[in-house]
């Protein structure tokens, strides 16, 4: 999809080690933002702090 190089760095062999680590953030889960409340139909249904994957930091937001 992104098409990286073959040689670009990756810490994907430490994906669990790191979402264990963020899934214990007390500073993430204080700092959720705001839109994760609005709805039931994104990765933090309502703003409750139980992530399922790890964020990517990219959001697409459509208007009107």
């Amino acid at each position: 999809m992104f098409e990286f190089d073959d040689n670009t760095p990756s810490n994907w062999q430490e994906y669990e080690t790191l979402f264990q680590k963020l899934k214990k953030s007390k500073e993430m889960k204080k700092r959720i933002p705001d839109f994760y409340f609005s709805s039931g139909n994104n990765g933090m249904p309502w703003g409750i702090w139980d992530p399922k994957y790890q964020p990517v930091g990219i959001i697409k937001v459509k208007n009107e």
